[in-house]
């Protein structure tokens, strides 16, 4: 990586690891490291944006369209291995202030949160591999 340092923004590790740089801070285009250096020991993608990412550290978890109250009240890593592995569908409670005809009113709701389901990709006899939809062997 320190021969390629021109492609990563490294400004979020510490200051004192050896590759800590602010040259290329919030540049676009370049890769970012999501663990600031930390070693990653778990990672479950379920499809794209919904992923979560566990380091000794830190658990970093990402469900697009789901609240990040939710995500970081409701949700931990193992939920996104239990859909994996048992193709459960996640479900949450929450509350939300709405507006309807101009009266202001909290709302009860239920909202679906992780999925099994890739609209991207093809999932293989094996459970593990994928191909992209419109591949020949589909």
């Amino acid at each position: 990586m320190q021969k390629d340092l021109h492609f990563f923004d490294t400004s979020d590790y510490p200051q004192t690891h050896p590759l800590y740089c602010e040259i290329n801070k919030k540049v676009l285009g370049k890769m970012k490291d999501e663990l600031s250096s930390s070693l990653a020991l778990e990672f479950v993608g379920l499809k794209p944006k919904m992923y979560s990412l566990k380091s000794a550290e830190m658990e970093k978890k990402t469900a697009k369209g789901v609240s990040k109250i939710i995500i970081q009240q409701q949700i931990r890593h193992r939920d996104y291995k239990e859909t994996l592995l048992y193709r459960r569908r996640g479900l949450a409670k929450a509350k939300k202030i709405a507006s309807h005809n101009h009266i202001v009113q909290t709302v009860a709701y239920q909202k679906s949160t992780l999925s099994p389901f890739d609209s991207k990709r093809y999932i293989l006899q094996d459970g593990i591999n994928t191909l992209a939809y419109g591949h020949f062997k589909i």
